[in-house]
């Protein structure tokens, strides 16, 4: 679907103003669509741009940062932590993660954990790449008094 000119790379400081304009940009059409605060979303995704986890990524089609993902590997297990993507081309989340995972792997990773999701979006977009397990958790939330 992806011609050669989308491709990926190590994430560099370099691409963070991108990224974060980018982040903002979609952060703001997320919130007006669900009601939620564009700063709170953009807040949870920008730490990722300035203390990226050794594992980020960019997707690129030239100069234009399509996407950043980013990944906390342990041992040969990647924890996936973070993508912020353009809506258009279409498919760019999931192509991102592919190509993620070929170089994750490329590069010794044995597992890659989705981990949760927030949605049920979200949960159907993972459940798409197959998962060999799900683990259904509950998260217990204290309300301090």
């Amino acid at each position: 679907y992806f011609n050669n000119n989308i491709y990926i790379e190590p994430y560099k400081n370099e691409y963070k103003e991108q990224c974060e304009l980018l982040t903002i940009h979609i952060s703001q059409e997320i919130g007006e669509n669900k009601s939620i605060s564009p700063e709170s979303i953009a807040n949870a995704n920008t730490i990722f741009l300035s203390y990226p986890p050794e594992h980020s990524f960019v997707i690129r089609s030239n100069n234009n940062i399509l996407a950043f993902i980013a990944f906390d590997v342990r041992q040969s297990t990647a924890n996936f932590v973070c993508l912020i993507y353009k809506r258009e081309p279409k498919y760019i989340s999931t192509y991102s993660m592919v190509r993620a995972a070929q170089a994750l792997y490329q590069g010794g990773v044995q597992n890659l954990n989705l981990s949760g999701s927030e949605l049920p979006t979200l949960d159907k977009w993972k459940n798409k790449f197959n998962p060999l397990k799900k683990i259904n958790r509950f998260h217990v939330i204290w309300d301090k008094k």
